[in-house]
């Protein structure tokens, strides 16, 4: 016979299971962070759920680094060098844009004003 807890821990256990076969990259992203922001709350204060926790940061933590190495492989120096140039140059012509003219303008170019400062600071 199976008790409460050990059933509820196997509901959990399938369910997860369930939600990870079918979600995106940011759903999966956004219910870690659920996780890890509520640890120190309600049930996940629970002991039992210390691994499931770190199991999330472990995971939180390379999905990070792999969106950071994709960042960098794209933002190469000759790469950014181009678009730097391109941007003063967009820029120059446009003479003062506004925040709606440089939003259209990230968007037709495919990357923000944002991305270039990042890779121009190189951090």
């Amino acid at each position: 016979m199976i008790d409460e807890r050990e059933y509820w821990e196997k509901r959990e256990r399938e369910m997860d299971a369930e939600m990870a076969a079918g979600e995106s990259r940011l759903e999966r992203r956004n219910r870690l962070m659920k996780i890890v922001v509520n640890a120190d709350t309600g049930m996940m204060a629970v002991p039992a759920y210390a691994a499931k926790i770190e199991a999330a940061r472990a995971e939180l933590a390379q999905m990070d680094a792999e969106v950071e190495a994709a960042f960098w492989a794209e933002w190469t120096p000759e790469v950014t060098a181009q678009r730097r140039a391109a941007w003063n140059a967009w820029v120059k012509a446009h003479r003062n844009p506004g925040w709606p003219e440089i939003r259209r303008q990230e968007k037709a170019q495919g990357w923000t004003l944002e991305s270039l400062k990042k890779a121009v600071a190189g951090k």
